[in-house]
């Protein structure tokens, strides 16, 4: 019966610091899971106002006004698109 005493003293035992150690890792891993959501939720807004900034840049009105403003530049009109055969030299990077 001594014996058993015993055992079931020592089995408590490890079984008390086991619970310990596993509570204390699920609550640092709770901890971490919290820090993760938090940086996943502030990436998601950065995109979302990134995804904003870059409708706004490439809106095709802005993009032409501020070429006129700072271009001095007209719209291309066709006589003076000329196709690459009707050219008398070779364009750079072509191979012939």
């Amino acid at each position: 019966m001594k014996i058993f005493l015993i055992f079931a003293t020592i089995f408590t035992v490890v079984m008390g610091v086991s619970l310990f150690h596993l509570k204390h890792k699920v609550v640092e891993l709770e901890s971490e899971r919290a820090g993760l959501l938090c940086d996943i939720r502030d990436v998601k807004e950065e995109c979302q106002i990134l995804h904003a900034e870059w409708a706004v840049f490439t809106d095709p009105e802005r993009i032409s006004r501020l070429a006129k403003k700072h271009l001095k530049m007209d719209a291309a009109v066709g006589d003076q698109v000329v196709w690459d055969k009707d050219l008398s030299q070779p364009v750079e990077g072509e191979q012939t």
